[in-house]
């Protein structure tokens, strides 16, 4: 049994696991660029191009730009120019962003790491899954193993199997309605 919960706990958590850290993670921006943090902040990898921009704080991605603030500047690239606008004042650029329209009307998504929750989130998750909800699963099935008849056609066991049933629904929702946000990132 122990080594069985050792396969799974290795099964679970071996995805999430890279030779070159924990919080090391690249992702593909909505227009194909480079964004990651190999442990020394965040960078741009500008695609096609030998320019990288480092030590980004925030940004968003809006109607195939990124609005971005860096450590000691602003910019705003058209992923499609690959150009970046660069400003060094906060208030210059929030102007262009409202001249531009790129201000979101329902939702600006700030990011300030991985914007993709399941990535991000593989290894809680896994240990989530390893240490809690699968020892809840077997006890689960255990107990209903080795239930009485009595008990199984009871009130209560229909009870407990709906709002089982109820709360894996809305686990389900939660989980596919977060999926395609991580697959597009864009404000709204």
């Amino acid at each position: 049994m122990k080594s069985c919960f050792f396969f799974l706990c290795f099964l679970f958590a071996r995805h999430s696991s890279t030779a070159s850290g924990l919080g090391d993670w690249l992702a593909t921006t909505p227009g194909g660029h480079y964004m990651g943090n190999r442990g020394g902040g965040t960078f741009l990898s500008v695609k096609s191009s030998s320019e990288e921009i480092i030590q980004i704080r925030k940004w968003y991605f809006f109607k195939g730009h990124i609005m971005a603030a860096t450590d000691s500047a602003f910019f705003i690239l058209d992923e499609s120019k690959r150009e970046p606008r660069w400003f060094l004042s906060k208030r210059e650029w929030e102007q262009a962003i409202e001249e531009a329209g790129l201000e979101p009307a329902l939702w600006t998504r700030w990011y300030t790491d991985n914007w993709r929750f399941f990535e991000r989130m593989a290894i809680p998750l896994s240990l989530a899954g390893v240490f809690i909800f699968l020892p809840l699963l077997i006890l689960a099935v255990w107990r209903l193993l080795n239930t009485s008849v009595q008990w199984i056609r009871s009130e209560r066991k229909l009870k407990f199997r709906r709002i089982f049933i109820i709360g894996l629904l809305i686990l389900l929702m939660l989980s596919i309605v977060r999926f395609f946000l991580d697959g597009h990132p864009q404000s709204f």
